[in-house]
């Protein structure tokens, strides 16, 4: 029975690693036809995807090593201060050292976006995709730092909505646990909470989807506007736009 388990795992394992993957190229293939309003049959393009599913996951793997790495740079430092084996220059660098790691992880998460687009949409090679979305990255990272920003802050916004809808389920939920404790009836609390946990994990795991779809589609559009050399900083437009008013 546990050869049997075993198996069972790994397949399931292998199931979800294959639907993750094949989610990510059908969401970037449809975000581009939706560009050009087009309809898309998701199941045809979904099935259509497993072609790419081995570079794909290729692309997965490496930047989220990268990913990894990065992480553990940033951290790794402070748990040598934190034991007092770090010496000086090591806390004094430190900041720099997380903040570099922070932007490498944000760059490694652009080009995952912008290699697997290369893949989907332009069928690279994994080692073509890596190269150009690095440099298409280099020639417009103030517009995917201007993005990045962007999103940064509709992520506050959602975390925003998240709290809010664990207030308006918690309220109610709160009030019925007070009330199953004053007539005495504990099944009712049970209940109630056992509601409420689920109703907001609906609503987060909605609201986390939701987010995710959209992220990867705004990406995608500026990875078509900056392959086509449409795509300019909004900073250096309103610097132009300034120096003409000036002048």
């Amino acid at each position: 029975w546990a050869l049997a388990l075993g198996i069972l795992l790994l397949g399931m394992a292998v199931l979800f690693v294959f639907t993750v993957i094949n989610s990510f190229s059908t969401l970037i293939f449809a975000a581009d036809k939706f560009r050009k309003d087009k309809k898309v049959d998701l199941a045809k393009a979904w099935f259509a995807m497993k072609k790419k599913f081995a570079p794909v996951l290729g692309l997965v793997i490496f930047f989220k090593v990268l990913i990894m790495i990065f992480g553990s740079l940033s951290v790794a430092p402070l748990w040598l201060v934190m034991n007092g084996t770090a010496g000086v220059g090591m806390v004094a660098m430190y900041p720099l050292i997380f903040l570099f790691s922070i932007l490498a992880i944000l760059v490694c998460s652009f080009l995952l976006v912008y290699s697997t687009a290369f893949v989907v949409l332009e069928d690279y090679t994994f080692g073509q995709a890596v190269k150009e979305s690095w440099q298409l990255f280099i020639g417009h990272w103030l517009v995917n730092l201007e993005m990045a920003v962007i999103i940064f802050f509709i992520n506050l916004l959602a975390g925003l909505v998240m709290i809010v809808a664990a207030l308006i389920i918690g309220v109610p939920v709160l009030i019925t646990f007070l009330f199953s404790l004053f007539i005495q009836f504990p099944p009712l609390a049970t209940v109630a909470i056992a509601l409420g946990l689920l109703l907001f994990i609906l609503v987060v795991l909605f609201i986390a989807s939701w987010m995710g779809a959209y992220q990867v589609a705004a990406w995608v559009l500026l990875f078509r506007r900056m392959h086509a050399g449409t795509a300019m900083s909004k900073l250096i437009r309103w610097a132009h736009y300034l120096k003409i008013n000036k002048v």
